[in-house]
């Protein structure tokens, strides 16, 4: 990958789980093991999904999977929707089909919606101030603040995944062994579990 090209709300994400994740597909190449679910989750985005969140965030327009790109930032997204509500008000709104831990939103999904907020922000001189996640295997919905310090984190995390991409050395991270488990590079990374 070069500087000229982006990285994705996905890599951003990805990052936020594990920076090895980040090494392995952009540095060594290597693809992700795709599980039944992930493949599953590809399927479900229905409208009818997101039908219960127009009424609650008094929707004036829904806008489906936009793609936003910044040439700043060198960060692109396919994003779910994004919720305009009749105060001109952007929700951006990712359906993810992976359970939530301990009925709290995921860490790197809750980045990977932060991150899309910037390309948001960018494309319609908006601030995002909240976003919204839906788990669909639990048909649960998370709305979550999206503060400014939210973003200058991301923000880092974009610089971080450049820097590790141009170095191209394996980050020294040590993850606990669950954490492990459902990543599709563990055979590359922890062969023994």
């Amino acid at each position: 990958m070069s500087e000229e090209e982006f990285i994705t709300s996905t890599h951003v994400k990805h990052f936020a789980y594990c920076p090895k994740i980040i090494y392995f597909e952009n540095v060594l190449h290597l693809q992700e093991r795709h599980t039944e679910s992930m493949e599953y989750g590809k399927e479900v985005h229905e409208e009818s999904i997101v039908s219960t969140l127009v009424p609650m965030f008094k929707a004036k327009k829904l806008i489906r999977e936009a793609i936003l790109e910044s040439k700043r930032l060198k960060l692109k997204a396919k994003i779910d929707y994004i919720i305009v509500t009749k105060f001109d008000e952007y929700i951006p709104v990712e359906l993810k089909w992976s359970s939530h831990e301990l009925k709290r939103i995921k860490f790197d999904h809750k980045i990977q919606l932060v991150s899309i907020s910037l390309l948001i922000d960018e494309k319609y001189s908006t601030t995002v101030k909240r976003g919204v996640l839906y788990y669909i295997n639990e048909k649960k919905v998370y709305t979550l603040p999206i503060m400014f310090n939210d973003k200058k984190r991301v923000m880092l995390i974009i610089s971080e995944i450049w820097n590790l991409i141009k170095k191209e050395s394996e980050p020294e991270i040590d993850q606990p062994v669950p954490k492990c488990l459902n990543c599709g590079f563990k055979n590359h990374c922890k062969p023994y579990l």
